[in-house]
Formats: C-alpha cells, structure tokens, sequence
C-alpha cells in the first residue's frame, strides 16, 4: 500500500480523483526501483497533511498542492502548470480544475515541487543482466555486454566463445577464456598456433621411444608403442614387451593331437612322432604310425604296448600305418609241424595235433600215441584214444602177481585149460611159444580147435574082409567073422565082388570089393543119409552145415540148424550164431550174475582160459570178446581192433543218429569241449552237432550265446532281479551260480569272463579277462561316438575339441567344427559374433550396434551376457571389445577410455565415442575425412583453398592446388597421375604426384606395358615334391632341388636331417619311407593307402 498526500481539508473523494489525475501523467516505476523503496514525502510540516491509504496500480506517490496554496485557485480555472515555478526542476506538470499536480519525470526522483533529481538505476546490481555493463544517463540508464561477450544486456551477457569461429591456425587448439581466447599447439604438435601446428614425429625424434620388441608408430598429436606382434607387456616401458606364451595362454592354440611349441616370437604347431598334419598341425594331427611317444599303454593303439615311451605293436602283430594288424601265423603251414593243426589267434597261434595223435606242437611234435613206445617181447603196442598201452601178443599173457616178467607163453594145452586145453574134444593139443595146435588123432577128424570126431571106419567099404563085421571104435575099428563063420584068413580081407548081391547085407560092391556103404538113404538109419555111398549124419562134422556156437539136429534125415538160447543167428544158424545183443549198463550190479559191465555194455565173465566164452571169442581183460581179424568179424556195433572186438565205430554210418564216430567211438558230438559256444544248446541230428541260442539269449551259438543287451540309466529301467551297470542291465548275484557258463560274479553282478574281445558283447573289451564297457578302435562305436581313452565318447563333449563358440558335429566318428551363422573365425580356435551396424531394422545400442534385447542370460547366445536388458559380449585379456566399446567387469558397453576405443573416424569425447567429422569442423565447401581420430579438411576436386576457412570453386592454377594423387595440366584440370600411366592389368598408386607401377599378386611383367598370370610351368603351382625348393627358367619351365643337407628326389620328396636316410630306400607305389627306433629307414603304408606290400605298392 502508498500513501496519497494532500494539503488541506480536501475530501477523501477528492484526494482520490486528484490521485487518478497525478497517475496519468506520472512515471511508473519498477518493483524494486529505488524511488520505490519507501514513501515520498514533500517537505511540509505534519500537520499540514493528511494520510490517505489507497491501493494504486503502480507503486508510486504522487504530490498535490493543498488548495488553500493555489494562489490561482478561484472559481475561474486556473492553469497553474502555465505558472513558471509551478514545479521543480525534471518534473511533470498536470494540471486538474482546482489545482494541479507536479511529478518527477521518468528517472528522476525527489520533491517534484522543489526539482527532481536523476536515479542512478545503475546503483542497483539487478539493473542489467549477468556480466553486463551498466551505464548511468539523465533520466535512465543503458545496459551493454563488453568486449568477448554477447547476449541481451537487460537478460544476461555470456561469453563469446571465439573457438567456434575457427580464429586459430591448422591443426592447433582454440581454448576459449572469458571475454577472449588463446591458440595453442596441442601435444604432439609445434609451429605458430595462430597459423598452423605441424604434427611431431616422436619416433623420428628420439630414439628408443618404445621398449624392446616395441613398435612405435606416429600419430596425429602423439606416437603410439605397440608390442610386435606375438609379444605383450607395457610397451613402453624399459624392459618393454615379453615373448607371449601362446602355449600356455592359449585354449587349444593348436589342432586336436598337437603339439605347441613356444617361439620367440609366436608359437608353432608339431605333430607328434607318428602323427602327419591334416591338413595343418594347427588344425589337426591324424595318426599315420603305430610307433607314437606314450607314458602308459592306454596312449597307444589296440595290440600295442608302451615301452621306453614309445608304442610297439605286441608280439604276433604287424605295424600296418596307425594299427597293428594280427599276424596270420597259421599261413606258413609248416609252422605246427607235420600231423599238426594250426589255430589262429589274436596276436598268436595255438597246435593242435589231428585226431589219433599226440604231442603238444610245435615244441613237441605230433605223432602216433604208439610211436616211440617200446613193449617188451611178445607184447605190442595199443592205441586208446590219445593214450597207449602195450598188450601181450596172442598166446602169451602177464603174471598180475609178477609184471615185471614180461609176457610169458599161455599153455593152451594146459589142463587147467580144458581136458585137451584149448582144441576141441578128442584132440591132440601141442602148446608152442605164444601159440598152439591142436590135431585130431588116427581114428578122428574134423575141426580139432573145435572137436574132434571118431572116424567111422566101418563106414568104408574095405574096411573089412568078405563078409566079416566092422566094428567101429572110439578111434580105431574092429573086423570080426560072424557067427558061424571063421576068418579066411582075417576078417579085414575084403570080399571081391561084381555086384552088389555079391556082397553081404548092408555092403555094397565098390572097387569090385564088397564094402560097408549104401547106394539109397533108405539104405541107412533114420538119422542118416547116403552119400558118397556111406552112411553118414548130416550133423556130422564133415557134414555138419551149421556155423560157430549152432546146434545141429537131423529131421527127415536133413540137418536143421538152431541157436540155442541167449544166442541169435548171425545172420542164420547155418552160419552162426552169437550172443543176443547185450543190454546196456553203468555198473557191473546192472548186469547178470557172470556178467560184468564193460564199455556200458553187459559182457560174460571169464577166467584166463576162456571157457566160459564162445566159439570165436577169447577171454579179453576178464570179459569175453570175439576174436577177430577185420571189423566183418564183429557186430555192427563193434571194430576189429588188436584182435579183438571192441565197441567202436569207423565212419557216422556206424554210428545212431544222434551220435557221430569220434576217435574210434560213437559218442555224442554235443559233449565234446568246444562244440559250441558257451552257453548254447546242443542236439545232434544226422551225426552232426546243431547248435542254437536259448530264446532268451542271442549271438553266434559257435562261439557264445550272450544276453540280450537292454540298455539303461538307473536300476528302474531294468526288470527284476537285473541292475543298470555301466548304462547295460546285468543279471545281479551272490554266487557263480545264477550266472551263465561264461559270467563271473562280481561285486553283486553277472560279469562276462573272456580270453580276448571277441568274447564280449559289442560295445565291450576284454580286460584282466572280465568284459567292461570299451572300445578299441571307432569301429565299434557308433557313427556319433570316437573310441578315446578306451570309452566310446561324443568327441564334441570335449570342449577341448572346438574352439571357443565353435559347433561340433560328430561325422564318422571325427568331431567336426564350424561357426554358426553370423559367427566368424576359426572354428578350432574361436568364433566370434559378428558385429552388426545399426540398420534401422534392429535394436540399437549407444555404440551404434545391433543389439539383441534379453531378461536373462538364456536369452543370449555364445559368449555373451544379459546386461541391463541386451546382450553384450563377454570380454577378458584375449577378447578384446569391438570399436566403441570398453571392457567393463567383464562385459563389453558402449563407451571408451581414448581415441583407440573408437574408429578412426571418431575421437573419444567424455568417455563416449562421437564423429570427429561434425558441423564446423571443417571450412566452407571443405571435405571432412576422419583419419586417426583427427578431422582432416580438404577440398574437393573442383576446389581450392584453405579447407580449415573456405573452398572456393576453381579447378586449379598449379599442382598445390590438386589432391596428392594429381596434378594441374596446363588446360588447368587436376588430373589423375595414374590415368593412363600404368600398362594392362597393373596397379598403380601415386608417390609425391609420380605414379608408382606394379604388377598385382600372382602376377608377373612390365607393369608399364602389362601384367599377365605367369606360365602353367611356373613355380606359382608348387609342381616341386615335399620340402623341395622351385625355380623359375627363362625358358617358362621350372627347375625343383633339394634344399642343402636334404637329399632325395625333389620331383616327389626330400628328405632332410634325421630323415635323410629315406632319401636312399626305395619304397612301393604309394608307400612312405619313416626312421624307425633304430635310426633305420623303412617302408609303410600311409593310412590313405593301408593295404598291400609297402615294397611293392600300398593300395
């Protein structure tokens, strides 16, 4: 609120009117004016005046003259402001009916009445704006920024920054000061900045910028120390960079089999002894012999063994390029030695003598079980089986009380024998050493090993005299006259006759003498006939038509022959009869009393005399036997064998069915050892063993029925009473008994028992002869698995198969690397995702590349993080960040610490990366080109000046005026300098405005006239062999050497320090020559080639 003064007793009213009045034509004043800072009062006294309290729209005062001091006042109106003096001095006069106001003037202040003087505004620091000048004038005031700045002077000044104007010379730094500006060389640079800063070349100027193995390369402003490539360290520092060991730093610096060796610098990649490269030691080493280096035995290939450190193939097999082929042993035929049987095996050969022979070959060779065995006299060797014995020939026998006497002769003709020893009844025996005959005496004939049989004299027709009787006796015959006549002179005269009624009764004429005979049957008893004109019994023994052991009885005066009983025709009586097939036994209590169980067959008892036995059998071991010459002599059953019949057979025919003849015997195949496999069942039909598989079982039925393999991970998947071991169900156990033939009981499960691999299941070796889960070779792996350290394994779970990202595919057995789609580099080593620039199509991060958006790590791919919703690459020492970008806790995001974090098109600003080509960078119509982080201008063809200020739009005057690669013809063109200067095909680069000619890569000429590919007979194809060297003739052919110290033939190979010797062994087709432990040169063949003759040629 104001207070409005008045003089006199003026109505509230009127003061108010007077109020609007003054207002009109009085200043208005600013809030915070110093004229405003407290009330104006005129100098009256107090008593004069009167408060009145108004809210005026202005903060200002107004003074009114009391009427009762208007000297004009009258009822005219009087225009006092027409009154000199009226009012002070820089006042407002205003005059109103009945009086009139007096106000200072704008920028004055004080009592109007008594003159106004001027404010200074300028004593208030608000007048003007920040950093503006404020001047003091009559009536007001004036606000100005001074010298380097600009702006609104009532607002505010700030500084002009002169560095924007480009007010410095090339390449020197603007730094900006309040209200000026100072030039200046930057580091690096020298020379007059207000004109130009020429860069330094520190590693020109100084010597040993860098440390050792450092490389300094000059930049724009500055030099750079680097490590030479293979080194790492502070480069700049004294001691310098240090030899990187690749070796150990690394994740697999070389292929798979490699061998890193460390070199100063770098690191180079060998295969091993016994590897090649394939097709670079850097990508991987393949095997090519079995001899590699090795510490145990699981380093080296299947059949091989590690000794001294170094792989040999085991006894009985052959290096043949990476494996060691079994040896076949068996292929020289003699090896076993004759009657010897050769039996292959992996990595040997076992003997075996043929049946009917033993020995144990080829230490000790075969031969028959008799060869060799001397039997005392009389005695001879006999053959059971493999075994052999010596019998006492026939006709002699041993003492059981005293052996050691040797055979000694049987007395057949002993009485203790036989009342004749062994001949037949009424015979002479005659005993002789080993042997005896028999001889029927005068008056008997017939079979005297049989029986002898009187002789019936009588019979004959001179027996007798004429009409004298014959009387026959036990060997001999009497001849008496009959009744009623007397000798004349003896009765053994004959009577002569000439018929046979000449004769006496019952004797016949023959020979003209009257004789004992008969013409008729009817001429002789009842039991006889008439033969030969005697009367004989067909049952006689010149007669007697049945065979051995028959009995002969006549009927109707013929011979019948019978069997008596416990014997059967063989095949009929008439030609013999033999005993009833005997039943089969196990023991002698399931004979018959006198019988005794021999060879499972029932035979009769005997006593050394043989006579309990038959006609035709001898006492044999206590049994009787039938005595033989040939196996027709025996039964069907039976071969002839030392003499005797004995069960057994010589061919399957012999034999039943269901048994074949084996060594002499009809046995059951199946019981042989080795028949078939273990576990397999066997029945022999047609004298053949048939082998099969039990239907829970399966496999070769020759060599081993095997369980079904049912493949698991836990004991749930396998059914009962069965355990998941080693990802296969095996039967469980406490003891061998539940187990197959074959299977062990092993810590609670059925383990397979085994001489070698071949026993096993697939997918199983032999190891201290129990099968476990392995391998050999790839062979018995599937196509997705490797056979490493024994087990089939995915080679691509290794990590240290790929590199690092890489994708690993199984292809016949080897792992296969590669990078993926948008992924780059070398699979073996690394892939690194590719880098894409912000296309508009992609989230974009503040680096300027695409991005992928993630809530977490899953949604990321390879080597790389989910950070702050995108996927950013993983950094460490070896994965450096991409342009743009830092490695910050492990994770690449978009900034950077210097001007090498960004491209060279950018500079490092507040750790970020931005263009150092921006608006003003460059003059006028002057081209901005990024080059080391620095803004280099130039002007455009068709442009000259000082690209820095302005281009100005002219070709040229002289060759300044030109780009470095061009020079001002004299129509005042800039041409190119390599336009048309260089010949065809050539590639041409300007040096301080001459053009510079050559010929591009792979090819050859006067890059002046023109460059062509060279000739087909150029070194360019490496048409030399291995490790030789190749020049070029003048004629466009080609010339390959050995290298010094190498020899060989350089068309195909050198060979060269430890393998020089090679270069003198001449090798097969396709085969390669290696030095052996020896130090000796050899031929193999390559595993491209693995078969055949190394000396001849490797298919």
């Amino acid at each position: 609120m104001q207070k409005l003064y008045d003089r006199g007793g003026a109505s509230e009213g009127e003061a108010l009117r007077a109020l609007a009045a003054a207002a009109r034509g009085a200043r208005r004043w600013r809030r915070g004016a110093a004229g405003a800072a407290g009330e104006a009062r005129a100098p009256q006294p107090a008593s004069a005046l009167r408060a009145v309290t108004v809210r005026p729209p202005f903060w200002s005062c107004v003074y009114i003259r009391p009427a009762s001091s208007l000297p004009y006042l009258s009822s005219a109106h009087i225009d006092e402001c027409r009154r000199p003096g009226a009012c002070g001095s820089n006042t407002v006069c205003q005059n109103y009916p009945g009086n009139y106001t007096c106000a200072c003037q704008s920028g004055y202040t004080g009592n109007p009445f008594d003159g106004c003087v001027d404010i200074d505004e300028c004593e208030n620091k608000e007048a003007c704006g920040t950093g503006a000048v404020c001047r003091n004038i009559a009536g007001g005031y004036e606000c100005s920024c001074p010298q380097g700045f600009e702006g609104d002077p009532r607002v505010g000044c700030h500084d002009l920054d002169e560095c924007a104007r480009a007010e410095c010379g090339r390449n020197a730094l603007c730094e900006n000061l309040p209200g000026s500006h100072r030039c200046l060389c930057p580091p690096g640079f020298q020379g007059n900045p207000e004109v130009e800063c020429i860069d330094v070349d520190e590693c020109r100027s100084r010597e040993n910028m860098c440390g050792k193995h450092a490389v300094c390369t000059n930049t724009v402003g500055s030099y750079v120390c680097t490590c030479e490539p293979e080194y790492t360290g502070d480069a700049r520092s004294p001691d310098g960079c240090t030899d990187v060991d690749e070796c150990s730093v690394l994740e697999h610096p070389c292929g798979s089999q490699a061998l890193c060796e460390n070199a100063s610098p770098g690191y180079n990649c060998v295969c091993p002894q016994g590897y090649r490269a394939k097709p670079d030691a850097k990508i991987a080493c393949e095997q090519v012999d079995v001899n590699i280096l090795c510490k145990s035995n699981f380093d080296c290939t299947n059949n091989a063994e590690c000794i001294d450190n170094q792989c040999f193939c085991k006894e009985g097999f052959n290096a043949k390029g990476a494996v060691c082929i079994d040896v076949d042993e068996c292929s020289n035929v003699t090896i076993c030695g004759e009657n010897g049987l050769c039996v292959n095996t992996l990595g040997g050969y076992k003997c075996e003598c043929v049946n009917g022979f033993v020995g144990s070959p080829p230490r000790i060779p075969c031969r028959a079980p008799c060869e060799d065995v001397e039997c005392g006299d009389h005695s001879y060797c006999k053959p059971n089986g493999i075994e052999a014995y010596c019998v006492c020939e026939e006709g002699w026998t041993f003492i059981p009380t005293d052996v050691s006497a040797g055979c000694v002769d049987v007395d057949e003709c002993d009485a203790s024998v036989g009342p004749v020893g062994r001949c037949g009844p009424n015979a002479r025996c005659t005993n002789t050493l080993g042997s005896y005959s028999c001889q029927c005496p005068d008056g008997f004939s017939g079979d005297a090993f049989k029986e002898c049989f009187d002789v019936d004299e009588c019979q004959a027709d001179d027996a007798c005299g004429a009409n004298a009787e014959c009387i026959n006796k036990l060997g001999s015959y009497d001849c008496e006259c009959p009744e009623g006549t007397v000798p004349d002179p003896d009765p053994r005269v004959r009577l002569t006759c000439r018929v046979d009624n000449d004769c006496f009764l019952g004797h016949i004429c023959l020979a003209n003498n009257c004789q004992y005979g008969c013409r008729h049957d009817e001429d002789c008893g009842p039991e006889e006939i008439c033969k030969n004109n005697y009367c004989q019994n067909p049952c006689a023994h010149d007669n007697n038509p049945c065979g051995p052991n028959a009995l002969c009885s006549v009927v109707d005066r013929k011979a019948s022959c019978a069997c008596v009983d416990g014997l059967i025709p063989n095949p009929t009586p008439n030609i013999g009869c033999v005993r009833t097939p005997s039943a089969t036994c196990r023991m002698h209590k399931d004979c018959s009393a006198g019988w005794r169980c021999e060879d499972d067959r029932c035979r009769p008892a005997c006593t050394v005399d043989g006579s309990e036995c038959l006609q035709g059998e001898r006492c044999d071991s206590g049994v009787c036997r039938y005595a033989c010459t040939s196996d027709e002599h025996c039964t069907d059953d039976e071969i002839c064998d030392g003499r005797l019949c004995v069960l057994g057979c010589r061919s399957n025919s012999q034999c039943s069915s269901n048994l074949a003849c084996i060594s002499g015997q009809c046995l059951d195949p199946c019981t042989e050892p080795g028949t078939c496999g273990a576990n397999a069942l066997c029945v022999t039909k047609e004298h053949q063993p048939v082998c099969s598989c039990p239907q829970t079982l399966s496999g070769d039925p020759k060599a081993v029925c095997r369980r079904l393999s049912l493949p698991c991970d836990s004991d749930k998947n396998c059914p009962d009473g069965l355990t998941c071991y080693g990802d296969t169900c095996h039967p469980s156990c406490r003891s061998d008994g539940v187990c197959l033939s074959n299977e062990k009981c092993i810590r609670g499960i059925c383990r397979v028992v085994c001489n070698s691999d071949d026993g096993c299941n697939d997918g199983h070796i032999c190891e201290n002869r129990i099968c476990k889960q392995g391998c050999r070779d790839e062979s018995a792996c599937n196509d997705d698995e490797a056979c490493i350290g024994g087990q089939c394994k995915n080679p691509c779970k290794d990590s240290r198969s790929c590199g690092i990202c890489a994708e690993c595919k199984v292809i016949n057995h080897r792992a296969q690397c590669s990078c993926s789609s948008n992924f780059t580099g070398n699979p073996l080593v690394e892939c690194k995702k590719k880098k894409i620039l912000c296309d508009g199509l992609c989230p974009c991060d503040d680096s300027g590349y695409c991005i992928s958006l993630c809530e977490d790590n899953s949604d990321c791919t390879c080597s790389e993080k989910c950070f702050k919703g995108g996927c950013r690459s993983v950094c460490n020492i070896r994965n450096r960040c991409p342009e743009r970008q830092i490695c910050l806790q492990g994770i690449c995001v978009p900034g950077c610490n210097n001007d090498r974090d960004c491209g060279d098109d950018m500079m490092c600003s507040s750790k970020q990366c931005i263009s150092v080509c921006r608006e003003n960078s460059c003059g006028k119509n002057a081209q901005c080109i990024a080059t080391r982080h620095r803004a280099i201008c130039s002007c455009a063809s068709g442009f000259s000046g000082d690209p820095s200020k302005e281009c100005k739009s002219y070709e040229c005057l002289k060759n300044a005026d030109c780009g470095a690669d061009e020079q001002c013809t004299a129509e005042g063109k800039c041409k190119n300098v390599c336009f048309g200067n260089c010949g065809v095909n050539a590639i041409c680069r300007s040096v301080n405005k001459i053009p510079q000619c050559s010929c591009p890569p792979n090819y050859v000429g006067n890059p002046k006239i023109e460059c062509s590919k060279p000739p087909a007979g150029s070194c360019l194809r490496n048409p030399c062999g291995v490790d030789a060297r190749c020049r070029d003739l003048d004629d466009g052919s080609y010339e390959c050497t050995c290298p010094p110290g190498c020899a060989g033939n350089p068309q195909r190979q050198c060979f060269c320090g430890t393998m020089a010797p090679c270069a003198r062994k001449s090798c097969g087709v396709n085969a390669e020559c290696r030095i052996g432990y020896n130090g000796q040169p050899h031929c193999y063949c390559p595993r491209n080639y693995p078969n055949g003759d190394p000396n001849i040629e490797c298919e």
